[in-house]
């Protein structure tokens, strides 16, 4: 064993060391990881009725995404051995020899985050059939999306005015949730014969992509 000072049982093992125009020493440097489990909960419900020349719709949404990972870069250790370090000439494997590397780099800190967000939208439709040959589809969703947030705490932001922040300590989210996502949509089908056979559709929306 190298006593490299890391303590983690999971990071027990040869550092990576790299001497360059040799094969790498150790293990790989973005490993171990841990990745899951992920989970995403959700719950929906709609509801439809008919009206007279009306189709409506109306629906409900909630869910929870979690998502547990962390890549423990460099957790071993990463050790490079360059040329030109101690004196002019020198090649990599002297400098390794001399035990002169150019870099070290330790990971300091927990990678592993435990992270959540959650989701509410709802919507209202209506197919409005106003002719024989004319329907017109009309919508509304409204979308609250939750700001990530993180079992520990560990997440933080770079205020150029402030500085590092991080959130329980001089921030309380990491960015502020947006009220106003509110997302219409229309569209039209026109039956162009009365007949079924030739159809002209048309739409338009606004979505909100999620984070």
């Amino acid at each position: 064993p190298i006593n490299t000072g890391v303590t983690n049982p999971i990071l027990q093992g040869v550092p990576n060391v790299r001497i360059d125009g040799f094969t790498e020493l150790g293990g790989f440097h973005n490993f171990p990881k841990l990745v899951g489990p992920d989970n995403v909960y959700d719950f929906v419900d709609q509801v439809s009725n008919l009206h007279g020349k009306h189709a409506l719709k109306f629906g409900v949404e909630f869910r929870v995404d979690k998502v547990n990972q962390g890549t423990y870069r460099g957790g071993r250790g990463r050790i490079r051995f360059q040329k030109d370090f101690s004196f002019a000439g020198e090649t990599p494997l002297e400098s390794f020899l001399a035990g002169t590397p150019n870099s070290v780099a330790l990971l300091a800190g927990d990678p592993v985050r435990h992270m959540t967000q959650n989701l509410f939208a709802g919507f209202i439709q209506d197919d409005w059939r106003i002719s024989k040959r004319v329907t017109l589809n009309l919508g509304l969703r409204y979308e609250l999306q939750g700001v990530p947030s993180e079992a520990n705490n560990q997440l933080g932001n770079f205020e150029p005015s402030v500085g590092l922040e991080q959130v329980g300590k001089n921030i309380g989210s990491l960015y502020k949730k947006d009220p106003t996502n509110f997302a219409p949509r229309v569209g039209v089908a026109w039956d162009v014969t009365g007949k079924g056979t030739t159809v002209v559709r048309a739409g338009a929306s606004i979505v909100y992509d999620l984070l």
